[in-house]
């Protein structure tokens, strides 16, 4: 049996849809992390860029901040975060992209405090108060390739002043130096690997005293 007719009962009242923002500084991280997943996309012209007098002819003053508070002073560039922010949202960032094989090279104080990334937003490196790895995001599974293999310092003492952190990427091998001691190796495929540097701070305030980026010769 067919059954045809026309409906005409009355449509359900719709799904109310409540919009609120998000935590604070989450937009600024937001767009610092596609830039970082995504390299070629510009830089947009609404970037803040750190206050105070730029160093001539140093890559701090080619830098854009998203998050945070970034101010140039005697001892470098400082970047700092109001209580409760989470440090996640916050970064300078390089402005243009840089492709394997390279050798990043920065002097900060606290090196504690430092998180330094390069190739994908989740591609951080962070440290304890020794120099030695420390895995940010311990939650997430890794794999061997990820975890590499740990040359640590357990004795080494407390680095409160200015290091020197260096981080070597080839295509086949990526190592770490702290003052010029290698801390950490990887083995893995970076083939094609390019992509902006940023630098973040996991809590209060970093200073960056230089930052340079050079080709890396090999064999």
């Amino acid at each position: 049996m067919n059954v045809t007719g026309t409906w005409t009962g009355t449509a359900r009242p719709g799904i109310a849809v409540k919009s609120e923002p998000g935590p604070p500084g989450h937009a600024a991280g937001y767009r610092m992390e596609t830039l970082l997943d995504y390299p070629d996309l510009a830089i947009p012209p609404d970037a803040l860029i750190p206050a105070g007098d730029a160093p001539s002819a140093s890559l701090l003053s080619t830098l854009v901040c998203f998050g945070g508070a970034a101010t140039f002073v005697d001892e470098g560039l400082r970047l700092s975060l109001d209580p409760g922010r989470d440090p996640r949202w916050a970064g300078l960032l390089t402005r243009d992209a840089y492709a394997i094989p390279l050798r990043i090279e920065l002097v900060v104080n606290p090196i504690a405090k430092l998180r330094l990334i390069f190739g994908r937003h989740n591609k951080l490196f962070a440290f304890d108060e020794r120099g030695n790895l420390e895995n940010p995001m311990p939650w997430f599974i890794q794999l061997e390739s990820d975890q590499g293999v740990a040359h640590r310092e357990p004795d080494a003492p407390h680095r409160g002043e200015w290091t020197r952190v260096t981080l070597e990427t080839g295509e086949r091998e990526r190592r770490l130096f702290v003052d010029g001691v290698l801390r950490h190796t990887w083995q893995d495929d970076f083939t094609g690997l390019r992509g902006r540097i940023a630098i973040g701070v996991r809590k209060t305030s970093l200073t960056v005293r230089s930052l340079e980026v050079h080709p890396l010769r090999t064999e």
